[in-house]
Order: C-alpha cells, then structure tokens, then sequence
C-alpha cells in the first residue's frame, strides 16, 4: 500500500470513527456493505452524507436492560407462535423462536430509543399477550410528548427488524393494508449474543459448570478455560434505515434491474437491484411484460418464498429529520 493510500484509508477511518462511534469493525463493514447494495448512499449522493444523515442519525445503541426487556417479552409470546414458521415448512424449537422474537422486539425497541433521542417523543409500547395478528404489525398504544401529556397514534406503524446487512424491507401478504407507515430496522446484533448474555448473568458459571463439574462432566480447570473462552456481552447497534409510506407505494420509484446470462449466451433471468412492489410466485409484479415468467432473483437475498410479499429497498425509504418530523406529526395528529 502506497503512503497516499495508507493515508486516504486513516482519513476514511476517522470519518467513519467520527460518525459510527461505538461500532467494531465488523459491524460498520455489515451496516456499510448493506448501504451500498441496497442504494441508500446512491440516495444520498455521497458517502460522508450517508454518514452523516443516515449512518449517524440513524444508529442508536441498545444494552443489557433492553435485552432483558426483549427476552423477558418474547418469552410470554413465543410459545404461541411455536406453530408458526412464516412462509417455510421449516420448524424452529422453542428456544430459537424466543432468540427470533427477541429480536423483533429489540427492533421495536430500537425504535423508540431512536424517536426518543432524536424527537424527544416517547413510544409506548404494547407488550400484552393476545392473537398472533395482533404481534404482525407493532404495538404502539400510545404516545407521550415532551410536555408529559400522553395521546393515541392516528395512524398505524407497523417495523420490519433485519441484519445490519439487509436491504429490503419485506412486508408478508396483507399486513401492506394494516398499517399506514413501515419502518425498516437493521439490527447489528452477532450470533453468540445470547451465549454472551447467558454469560453476563451468570448463569453458566454459577448453574451450568457447577452441575457439570458435579456430574463429572468436565473438570474444574476445563470450566476455568470455558467460561473465560465464552465471550462478552456488548452494546448492541441499531440501525433505523428509513421507513415506508403510501406516498411511496402510490408513486414508486422505477425498479432497477438487469439480464442474467449464462455461458452460452443465452438469457437466463432477471436480477433485480432496487424495486418498491409487489412479488407474487417469487416475481416482481411491476415489471416490463416481455420480463414476466422468468427467473428472478433479488440483490442480497436470492429469492422471496412463493407467498405474496411487498418490498422495498432500503435505498427507496424515506429517512431526513424532515420525514421523520412530518410522519410524526401525522402520529400525533399534530
């Protein structure tokens, strides 16, 4: 590497120190890579703007109470969704679905950390038990302003949680009639969080090792080195992308999709990049005629099951402080 290349590369990485603080490397190369693909700095026009607009203004951190929080939660739902695999044959054990719930919840709760640090708006959310419909769009029962008073949503939010490197905001079936606003939520949570918060209450060292030192399972010295392998619990970044109105899905923007060709030549489908619509049959709905009927595959994720789904790219939302305060005053009633 060059000294004007080491150089550019120190400079990215103070920009990026100076408007993601907080994050590890892995997780900025996740959220960075995610807002490449799915055109949010295209949308933007640069990438310190994206930094600075969305990469900063958008990201808000959540900790130990809050997983707490969401765990505690999704543990009074999860068993009622045991049954439930959306759009998949596929059954997850109880213990993977309250992981998987916890997780929607921790998006939820990203949510309101984010409107209340950048709003000074407290969301209040519902966390009674109740149908599973009631748990496809989210819960808001109510909103409390800066002056104390508390008021009733005018309209219907409803979030979607995905990775930090997600790009479309996926909307099952009917649940695009339900709600007025779709929020997108990346969360920059690792696969060892739950390991690492077992951890951090104590339960492997004080209740698993222990029995298993007992049962001569392993050894003391062997639990010494296990439990000093397992690792930390960290703050867990969260992304607030953008969100989805109907003045979008009124007036989309045009997909943006190109031929995929094998080695003869010969065409072999569609691969599409940015796209606000339907899939139906695991196709784009809004696309030219002479393109319907083949292959599609999607950036970032290959293919939609064959259930009816609305999507949106992440570079497509709306996302300034401007569209957040005119969506919030719509909220209010304001």
């Amino acid at each position: 590497m060059s000294s004007n290349e080491h150089e550019m590369e120190k400079q990215i990485e103070q920009i990026i120190a100076k408007y993601l603080p907080g994050l590890e490397s892995d997780q900025v190369k996740r959220l960075l890579g995610g807002a490449e693909v799915g055109s949010e700095v295209k949308q933007c026009g640069s990438w310190e703007t994206w930094l600075e607009q969305r990469g900063n203004f958008g990201t808000v951190m959540l900790d130990h109470t809050d997983y707490v929080t969401a765990l505690t939660h999704s543990l009074r739902i999860a068993p009622n969704l045991a049954a439930t695999d959306y759009g998949s044959s596929r059954q997850r054990d109880l213990g993977q679905l309250w992981t998987d719930v916890a997780r929607g919840f921790l998006g939820e709760i990203g949510l309101a950390r984010f409107i209340k640090e950048r709003f000074g708006i407290e969301l209040l959310l519902d966390y009674t038990l109740g149908p599973i419909e009631n748990y496809l769009p989210s819960d808001i029962k109510g909103i409390r302003l800066e002056t104390g008073e508390e008021v009733l949503p005018k309209i219907q939010v409803s979030f979607k949680t995905t990775k930090f490197n997600g790009i479309w905001l996926d909307i099952p079936g009917a649940q695009i009639n339900r709600s007025d606003v779709f929020v997108l939520v990346k969360l920059g949570i690792s696969r060892d969080h739950f390991i690492a918060f077992l951890k951090w209450i104590s339960f492997i060292r004080d209740k698993l090792l222990p029995h298993a030192i007992e049962a001569g399972t392993i050894g003391e010295e062997e639990a010494k080195k296990l439990w000093a392998s397992l690792p930390d619990f960290k703050k867990i970044p969260c992304y607030i992308a953008g969100f989805l109105d109907k003045e979008i899905i009124k007036a989309p923007p045009a997909p943006d999709f190109r031929p995929m060709h094998n080695r003869s030549g010969a065409l072999k489908g569609y691969h599409m990049r940015k796209y606000v619509g339907w899939v139906k049959g695991g196709e784009p709905v809004t696309v030219p005629s002479n393109t319907k009927g083949q292959n599609w595959e999607f950036e970032a994720i290959g293919s939609f099951s064959k259930e009816d789904h609305f999507v949106a790219t992440s570079g497509c939302l709306k996302y300034s402080k401007a569209d957040w305060k005119a969506v919030l005053h719509e909220v209010i009633g304001v």
